[in-house]
């Protein structure tokens, strides 16, 4: 229960930061076994905040608000990781510029031109769903893109001389907890999306592991931030995906 805590701590931090312990670093990357689980009861919370406000508000009120809703649980933490990969990549003439300009806390152009065609990407994705394909919507990628955070730590290594929060994870996670995220991912998905989330399951793979090679290319490895930026990219791929097929 301590680890699916501490799954919450992280990818909740607005409601859940100081109610469990964390022992060690080693802790840090057990809690990943139980990403998949947390991004489900998100992904639920999402879906019943969705289903109160639709008896109340017109449909394109309800997916402003179920976005900003999706950005403040997160407390955009992974939106500031894509917007300073973006500029990283975007500015950084070499590896250490790069990883320079991503340390930076200002957030460039580029970055911010990016984060908001994500969010109008995911606004107007919610907003042309049926109001029963957004509730499962909101689940699948709440899942999908927690998951990403786990795949991408247990199958990529670090950038070197970063040491940060990502690190920590990426150091100590292994396949153990990605096989545990990965049970549970693909159930809820099964279970939602039936066969069809063979397709959706298959899209984000391939995409997690071209983005992620593209990283590394760059950079030597991931970092906290790119590890965000692939999360945040796979719950914006997962929506459109999910637009073509249902």
């Amino acid at each position: 229960m301590n680890d699916f805590l501490i799954a919450l701590q992280f990818l909740v931090p607005l409601t859940v930061r100081g109610r469990c312990k964390i022992v060690k670093e080693s802790d840090l990357a057990k809690s990943m076994a139980w990403f998949s689980a947390a991004g489900l009861f998100i992904g639920l919370i999402l879906t019943g905040l969705y289903s109160l406000l639709i008896l109340f508000f017109p449909q394109i009120v309800v997916c402003a608000l179920i976005l900003l809703s999706m950005i403040l649980v997160s407390g955009a933490m992974h939106l500031d990781g894509l917007a300073d990969t973006v500029d990283g990549i975007a500015g950084g003439k070499d590896k250490n510029n790069i990883l320079k300009i991503m340390h930076d806390s200002n957030i460039g152009a580029v970055g911010a031109v990016v984060v908001f065609a994500c969010l109008l990407i995911k606004f107007s994705c919610l907003y042309s769903f049926s109001p029963g394909t957004a509730r499962l919507a909101l689940i699948g990628s709440s899942v999908l893109s927690r998951w990403a955070f786990v795949f991408s730590a247990a199958k990529w290594q670090p950038a070197p001389d970063n040491d940060g929060l990502g690190r920590k994870f990426i150091d100590f996670v292994g396949n153990k907890e990605l096989f545990f995220a990965s049970i549970v991912a693909a159930a809820g998905m099964l279970f939602i999306f039936k066969l069809k989330a063979i397709i959706i399951i298959s899209v984000i793979i391939l995409f997690i592991a071209i983005f992620n090679n593209f990283i590394k290319n760059k950079i030597g490895g991931l970092t906290g931030d790119t590890i965000g930026a692939a999360g945040e990219l796979t719950e914006t791929l997962t929506l459109l995906v999910i637009s073509t097929i249902l």
